[in-house]
């Protein structure tokens, strides 16, 4: 049975397939991670469209429904523009393109997460640096939320107060106090407070702390099942903040 469907989304991964094709993989608003085949993708017609970080119009066309389709797209916002001289939104950007890819469950509609996605890009505009790492830490968690994880970083794991959260435990993946976690200092990752605290003052180093967090919670829950790591863009973005830290 022939299929056609318009949809909208970003395009996330493009690999190189024969001479002139690519195999693309978008992040649709209804359809989720959808991946299918352009042809001539370096064409003057499929070019203005077919770039990492665009959000694009198209119609993705297969045989049926469990078949390898093929897009054809209308329109093209080049969010990938607001990318190329920003080092911290760039390497913020392709660390979620991967972490997206190997995390989300194929052509399953997560429209929150889309939705979530999308306001993310416009962040990424900003000229602020420690913005753009505070909203991609939200991103994290709100995407591990909405993939059936809920890790609760704002109630300290002792006591269930939400005052004072001071550290994070790897051991046990859950925040706590800082009268109950000052004894265990050593042992324990400091917990910068915009985590729980939206209009918290920040530095590099509350934002490496939290990428290290949100790292590791979602290298726990999403990669180790599968017996993988976190990609590498995310230790360049991991290592971007740490070197600020220095300047």
């Amino acid at each position: 049975m022939h299929e056609d469907f318009k949809e909208q989304g970003i395009i996330l991964r493009m690999k190189p397939h024969g001479e002139t094709g690519a195999i693309v993989t978008v992040f649709a608003q209804q359809s989720g991670l959808l991946t299918g085949y352009v042809y001539a993708v370096h064409s003057r017609q499929n070019v203005q469209y077919f770039q990492l970080g665009n959000l694009i119009d198209f119609t993705y066309t297969r045989k049926k429904s469990f078949d390898f389709g093929s897009y054809t797209a209308h329109h093209a916002v080049p969010l990938w523009y607001f990318l190329q001289d920003r080092p911290e939104a760039f390497y913020a950007f392709t660390a979620l393109c991967d972490i997206l890819w190997f995390c989300l469950p194929k052509e399953v509609s997560e429209p929150v997460l889309y939705q979530h996605f999308l306001q993310l890009m416009s962040f990424f505009k900003n000229d602020d640096r420690l913005i753009v790492g505070k909203m991609t830490c939200y991103f994290l968690i709100e995407m591990l939320k909405e993939l059936g994880f809920s890790p609760d970083i704002y109630h300290c794991a002792v006591t269930g107060q939400s005052d004072n959260l001071c550290y994070f435990s790897p051991k046990t993946a859950r925040v706590v106090s800082y009268n109950i976690g000052k004894p265990y200092h050593d042992k324990l990752w400091p917990c910068p407070a915009f985590l729980q605290d939206e209009t918290a003052d920040m530095t590099y180093k509350d934002i490496v702390d939290a990428l290290k967090i949100c790292g590791f919670l979602v290298e726990k829950n999403l990669f180790f099942p599968q017996q993988k790591y976190l990609p590498e863009n995310f230790m360049r973005l991991y290592e971007y903040y740490q070197r600020g830290i220095s300047c």
